[in-house]
């Protein structure tokens, strides 16, 4: 049985400031190595506020003086940050679509989640027909911005929903959950065992498919990067495989996860989001001084990303935890003043405890 926080929920602001805290200063630390790393347009120094910001997929702009330039756009200083900016305004919609989302049957969840996949038809029809000064600026608008991935966002909170309903009921009345639920039972003996063969299945195929996919796009992307057929697969249209790969990682069934438990594993996953955010930097640096393949330079290329992800989070650790330790030894003498008379109680919590839950 489980039984849902009885505590206060943190508002979405709430939420944001607490994501904002982790993501935040190795973005600033990858702005920075992009502004000394090469020279910089007049375009991209007057857009320069919006990414410190993280504001720039917000606002599609195009250097006018070269609007066929991918490149010079509002992404331009830390390119693979402009998810990060979207993620920034999804998150306000965060806890208005879990609400409703909560009020869902499944038979309604699963016809949203239909329609939000459905919705990748209109990203086509919007890429083929609207034209909007070139098809890069389409691209800066769909590829690059809140608008083309709003419908992917709402699937996962929709997926949230039916993964309850499938393995839980209300734990008092037997029924779905609700928004009023305050603990959760199992729905049957063991519902995840009856899901495990067919989600390992599903694992098994979603991740083939995906990597195939995927791999096929990494050999034709100078050809087909900015082609309808990629921006639709890229902006949802594998939708349905990532709902079951999911799933099955909900349901602890990932075949991968005796590799992904491994201690080398468990630091490439401490440093994912470093890779992610320096990845550009590194792939410049290779570029700018490698005159060969991709394809030859990889395992290179992998290497010094790697090295790079750790050395940037364990700067960006030592850093937020000398300020954490700042923050408690001058917020300690003032704590435990306040708490004085109450030391001798059960359940009093100490410095540390009444720092973190104050966080």
């Amino acid at each position: 049985m489980v039984k849902l926080p009885s505590k206060v929920p943190l508002t979405c602001w709430e939420y944001t400031w607490r994501r904002l805290r982790k993501i935040y200063p190795p973005y600033l630390l990858t702005l920075l190595i992009s502004m000394c790393q090469t020279s910089h347009t007049a375009f991209e120094w007057k857009i320069l506020v919006l990414n410190v910001f993280l504001l720039q997929a917000w606002v599609p702009l195009v250097d006018e003086s070269d609007p066929n330039n991918l490149m010079a756009s509002t992404t331009s200083w830390v390119g693979v940050a402009w998810f990060l900016s979207a993620l920034l305004l999804y998150w306000q919609f965060l806890r208005p679509a879990a609400r409703l989302a909560q009020r869902l049957s499944m038979k309604q969840a699963l016809l949203v989640l239909l329609f939000l996949w459905l919705w990748c038809a209109v990203m086509f029809l919007i890429w083929m027909k609207v034209e909007i000064v070139s098809g890069y600026f389409k691209m800066v608008i769909l590829h690059e911005g809140p608008l083309g991935y709003m419908h992917v966002f709402l699937s996962g909170v929709v997926l949230a929903r039916i993964f309850v309903l499938i393995l839980y009921v209300d734990a008092d009345t037997g029924e779905a959950p609700q928004v009023e639920t305050e603990r959760l039972s199992l729905r049957g003996s063991d519902p995840e065992e009856a899901l495990r063969l067919p989600c390992s299945t599903f694992c098994k195929w979603g991740f083939t498919i995906t990597v195939i996919f995927y791999g096929s796009c990494m050999t034709l992307i100078p050809v087909v990067y900015d082609s309808p057929s990629l921006a639709v697969a890229h902006n949802g249209g594998i939708l349905p495989i990532l709902c079951l790969l999911l799933l099955t990682c909900g349901l602890e069934t990932d075949l991968f996860a005796p590799v992904l438990s491994s201690s080398v594993a468990k630091v490439l996953g401490r440093i994912s989001y470093c890779q992610y955010i320096i990845q550009g930097n590194v792939e410049r640096l290779m570029f700018e001084h490698l005159k060969s393949n991709f394809w030859t330079f990889l395992p290179l290329y992998l290497a010094i990303l790697i090295l790079t992800a750790y050395l940037m989070e364990w700067m960006v650790s030592a850093v937020q935890e000398w300020l954490a330790q700042e923050s408690l030894g001058q917020a300690a003498p003032m704590i435990l003043s306040e708490s004085t008379e109450e030391s001798s109680s059960e359940d009093h919590r100490s410095v540390t405890d009444l720092w973190v839950c104050g966080l």
